[in-house]
């Protein structure tokens, strides 16, 4: 399953690719939309949860990977994170491109909704669970922190050295 389809390359290429694979997206542009072949998509802001549970309950089941290449502010990375866990497959993976949104010196704090002292992003919500084992997110509800805790596995960071400063995220649930 992917967050954000854009003009759908990544969807082609994973059903490409797994050639059993049902694909699954969603996206806030209506004109993003692919449902053709394997692929199946709809409208849903990554940051509501209504929205979220009406694409969970339209697609049922449990997914292999779920990668987040939305939205990409505290908030929509946050709130899908927590709301879509629960739906990864047992030793599963949880992947947040562009987690470097959370970087205030390099990218607009305003426009990736960061706090001026940068507590809510989502670089800080996985670096606070690598250090300690508790999740912190004034987006996620008690239930949501407490599911993470006890079902992540493992964080693993991956810093690109580029213009960019690129820096995503990858959640492994427990087996």
């Amino acid at each position: 399953m992917a967050i954000g389809i854009l003009h759908g390359a990544s969807h082609h290429l994973w059903q490409a690719y797994f050639q059993k694979a049902e694909i699954y997206g969603i996206d806030i542009d209506p004109n993003s939309l692919i449902n053709e072949g394997r692929i199946h998509s709809m409208i849903a802001d990554q940051s509501d949860r209504e929205d979220l549970k009406k694409f969970s309950e339209s697609f049922p089941g449990n997914f292999n990977v779920i990668i987040d290449d939305g939205g990409h502010s505290m908030k929509q990375q946050q709130v899908s994170f927590a709301y879509f866990f629960p739906f990864i497959e047992l030793g599963g993976y949880f992947i947040i491109e562009d987690v470097h949104t959370s970087l205030s010196d390099f990218y607009p704090p305003q426009f990736y909704g960061v706090n001026t002292d940068s507590s809510n992003t989502t670089l800080e919500m996985l670096v606070t669970f690598i250090k300690t084992g508790e999740i912190e997110s004034e987006y996620l509800t008690l239930s949501e922190k407490e599911y993470l805790k006890n079902s992540i596995d493992f964080i693993q960071l991956v810093a690109r050295n580029n213009e960019k400063h690129s820096l995503m995220c990858v959640i492994r649930k427990k087996q």
